[in-house]
């Protein structure tokens, strides 16, 4: 995904230079935050995407591209919110189990 910002750069009005400065500053931004968080706790990754989701479904919101997208974003957060915290626990209690046979 960070790698298609260079490809998509040019097509929104930017030069190529940018895009690979976005797409070089991503991939550093995803090593240091797997250097320093990921590593430890993996199921971190499960609250990152998530809350990724939730931020795309309250911009839906906001902005309305087209009727009844405000329910259908209010309807998602609904489902995405308690998937979410389940899925958390479910790999917590995995990484937990996982451990306690090591």
């Amino acid at each position: 995904a960070v790698a298609s910002v260079a490809l998509v750069a040019p097509a929104l009005g930017g030069d190529t230079v940018t895009g690979l400065a976005a797409t070089v500053a991503g991939a550093l931004i995803g090593l240091g935050l797997y250097v320093a968080v990921l590593r430890h706790d993996v199921s971190l990754a499960v609250l990152i995407v998530g809350v990724r989701v939730l931020a795309d479904v309250v911009q839906l919101a906001v902005l309305r591209p087209f009727p009844g997208a405000r329910i259908g974003a209010l309807l998602a957060a609904v489902v995405a919110v308690p998937l979410l915290w389940w899925v958390w626990r479910s790999t917590r209690r995995a990484l937990a189990s996982l451990a306690s046979l090591a």
